[in-house]
């Protein structure tokens, strides 16, 4: 996780996002391994990308592979779309009509995805992460990077 988020700013936002997911259910009986993992975070022995931490959370909810990367995906599309609700001039309905426009897409994606190629673990979007490493340095800014 650490090798593919290039910008340190993505970096600390996944541990602080998968940190926090992982606290809401640290007292949850039925989530051991989750809390287990959220012990080693607080230990410093592990770190608390988001990305596991969702991972962790499904496999304890015993949900598919499939239906956690569509979960997954929505979610990271519902962000994106709230950022964009907040800085373009976007009405709520607006971007609750993207979202719902986007489920089909998002579904496909997780159907292909449940067996990625192994060739292409890794890809990234160089272009997005150099602007988030500039972005990190710009004297005014309205989201973290």
């Amino acid at each position: 996780c650490n090798a593919t988020k290039l910008p340190s700013e993505s970096r600390r936002a996944s541990f602080k996002l998968g940190t926090r997911l992982l606290k809401i259910f640290e007292r949850e009986p039925a989530f051991t391994l989750p809390a287990q993992w959220y012990e080693k975070i607080k230990t410093g022995e592990a770190q608390g990308h988001y990305c596991i931490a969702f991972g962790l959370l499904a496999n304890a909810m015993d949900a598919s592979k499939e239906d956690t990367l569509t979960a997954f995906y929505y979610n990271a599309a519902t962000a994106f779309i709230t950022n964009a609700v907040k800085l373009i001039p976007l009405g709520q309905q607006d971007g609750q009509e993207m979202l719902m426009s986007l489920f089909p897409e998002i579904q496909v994606l997780a159907r292909l995805n449940v067996c990625p190629d192994s060739s292409r673990i890794g890809y990234c979007c160089s272009g997005f992460d150099i602007r988030s490493m500039q972005h990190e340095h710009l004297y005014s800014r309205l989201y973290m990077s």
